[in-house]
């Protein structure tokens, strides 16, 4: 059977993330020996013709949530098959998914990872430069997590930040008991020999970004986080997820 160099970078990706959509895949499939899927005609389409291709072969399993009438087409999602395990020597069985069996925390994992393709994508176009980027990292000297881990650069000037997506789910208390988690961190400097620092000059601690989800438009959330912020000691910003650009 063969693979294409595309066919290659389009499993590397499904193996590094718990699934992607196919406008995911479009845009973070990097250029190989062909071009990607972003730069050629009918990208999109040749990209979901890829995809039908590893998925009649098993290397790729594909689900798609019904979404109530009047609120637009359904989105394919797509994760590693048998095949697809078998070719990354992962020693695990497929999970498959439907309606009634969506992966944990599914709605809040779909908006990280639209944003971590949001900024591969930018990363491609030469609109930024992506030194560091980790989805979810587990960090050496904290048990706190962020969405996303990056440090890249933009118009010559470098950019470190700790992402945290918002939908609301939780109290602003205990975003805080977090921010003081994050707080304690910060101040025992541990921080200084985390992976992130070794694509840096010097030791930095990332700029905290909470990016506001509208999809079930909470009222005056990203007011009520920038106000918790204003508490802390450490460079943060929130903004909503419509008027984020890297």
């Amino acid at each position: 059977m063969f693979l294409t160099e595309r066919d290659k970078a389009i499993l590397t990706l499904l193996s590094q993330y718990p699934f992607l959509s196919s406008r995911n895949i479009y845009m973070m499939t990097p250029p190989t020996n062909e071009k990607a899927f972003f730069q050629i005609k009918n990208g999109q389409q040749r990209c979901n013709e890829r995809i039908r291709f590893l998925f009649d072969k098993h290397f790729v399993y594909k689900f798609s949530p019904r979404k109530p009438p009047g609120k637009g087409t359904s989105v394919q999602y797509v994760l590693l098959d048998r095949a697809g395990l078998k070719y990354f020597n992962i020693d695990k069985k497929p999970t498959y998914y439907d309606d009634m069996n969506l992966p944990r925390h599914f709605y809040h994992t779909k908006e990280v990872l639209d944003i971590v393709a949001t900024f591969y994508y930018y990363h491609y176009l030469n609109h930024i430069r992506i030194l560091h980027i980790e989805y979810e990292p587990k960090l050496s000297y904290t048990d706190l997590k962020p969405d996303i881990l990056i440090c890249y650069v933009k118009d010559n000037k470098g950019y470190l930040q700790w992402i945290e997506l918002d939908r609301g789910q939780k109290t602003i208390h205990k975003e805080k008991e977090k921010l003081n988690q994050l707080l304690s961190y910060k101040n025992n400097l541990h921080w200084r020999k985390e992976k992130w620092n070794q694509s840096l000059k010097q030791p930095m601690f990332p700029k905290l970004l909470y990016i506001v989800s509208t999809e079930h438009k909470t009222t005056h959330r990203h007011e009520r986080l920038q106000e918790l912020l204003n508490d802390f000691p450490f460079s943060s910003e929130v903004c909503l997820i419509e008027n984020w650009v890297p």
